[in-house]
């Protein structure tokens, strides 16, 4: 029986590890069962310190800030290297991350 459970987690490994590794490279899609995991266990923590409503709202506006931010992402480096640019994408990472920041001390303090 051990050795099921192994071959399992390989299993598991090779599904999920091409998912893992675009949340790794912050290529983000809704098709990604990773992500939306990880906004669940988002949603779940955030239940036992918030109520569910601003738990729901708060976890709902970071996926949607990190989607929305990963298609313009990819929109925008197509666009430079289809024109021979060069693209460097930090500033469409660091930018959610700032707007992430000033959204959790809203819903800290003020909501």
């Amino acid at each position: 029986m051990d050795m099921n459970i192994n071959v399992d987690i390989k299993e598991i490994k090779t599904m999920l590890g091409p998912h893992l590794e675009n949340l790794q490279h912050f290529k983000l899609s809704v098709f990604n069962p990773l992500f939306w995991i990880s906004i669940l266990v988002l949603f779940l923590i955030l239940c036992r310190l918030w109520d569910l409503k601003k738990s729901f709202s708060f976890s709902w506006v970071i996926a949607t800030i990190l989607l929305v931010s990963s298609y313009a992402e990819s929109f925008i480096a197509g666009l430079i290297i289809k024109y021979g640019g060069t693209f460097d994408p930090f500033f469409f990472r660091i930018i959610p991350v700032v707007i992430i920041c000033f959204i959790l001390l809203y819903y800290i303090f003020m909501k």
